[in-house]
């Protein structure tokens, strides 16, 4: 039993160049819960394509189903992260399918761990599963690359002339007339002469004249 685990677990088989490629393994393992099993698959690199799909189908039948009720639990890991549980495989089995392509598509390898659980008996003892791996199926599907497109080289924008600020509308001009009105002259007034006032002095001495004329006539 554990020459045939040796054998395809080396059996990482190198798909070719064809864009639809299927790979068989060597299969009919026994597998119990005391007995994992686990194995590799690679993928050649090709230049100039890349992986588009890859799908692993795993066939699994429990041939003590003919005699025994068995009910099996199932753990597939694909690098030793789980990607599925299989539960109550029948005697005459099936294809289990996974998608494989983001485990396989960085490095074109794939690492495959089965495990079995235990069953639960008298007194809550552990009874061993098993279960038989009849076929191992890889399928992958390749694409060309698209060759890179060059990107042009960049032009450097001129930047837009700015635009021109906004002419401010001036006031409207208020034309004069041509020939400016002339205004009227103030009218000149002919100065007037001051009349002449007699001096107090004199008055007063007129007066007395007056007075002394007037006591001359009495005395007369």
């Amino acid at each position: 039993m554990n020459f045939l685990k040796k054998i395809i677990a080396t059996a990482a088989l190198a798909l070719g160049a064809s864009s639809a490629a299927h790979a068989t393994y060597l299969t009919g393992v026994h597998i119990t819960t005391d007995d994992p099993y686990s194995f590799k698959l690679g993928v050649a690199q090709e230049e100039g394509s890349t992986i588009e799909s890859a799908k692993l189908s795993l066939y699994f039948s429990d041939l003590g189903g003919y005699w025994f009720n068995t009910k099996e639990t199932i753990s597939v890991k694909f690098d030793n992260v789980l990607a599925g549980t299989i539960n109550n495989v029948n005697e005459l089995g099936k294809y289990y399918s996974f998608n494989v392509l983001p485990d396989m598509l960085s490095d074109g390898k794939l690492s495959v761990s089965i495990s079995l659980g235990c069953s639960t008996g008298f007194l809550g003892l552990c009874y061993d599963q098993d279960v038989w791996l009849n076929d191992v199926l890889l399928a992958v599907n390749r694409v060309p690359t698209k060759p890179a497109v060059p990107t042009p080289p960049t032009v450097p924008t001129i930047p837009a002339e700015p635009n021109p600020p906004a002419e401010v509308p001036l006031p409207p001009v208020v034309t004069l007339p041509t020939t400016p009105v002339e205004m009227p002259a103030d009218p000149v007034e002919t100065p007037v002469s001051p009349a002449e006032v007699p001096e107090p002095a004199t008055l007063l001495t007129l007066g007395l004249g007056l007075l002394g004329l007037a006591a001359a006539r009495r005395r007369a």
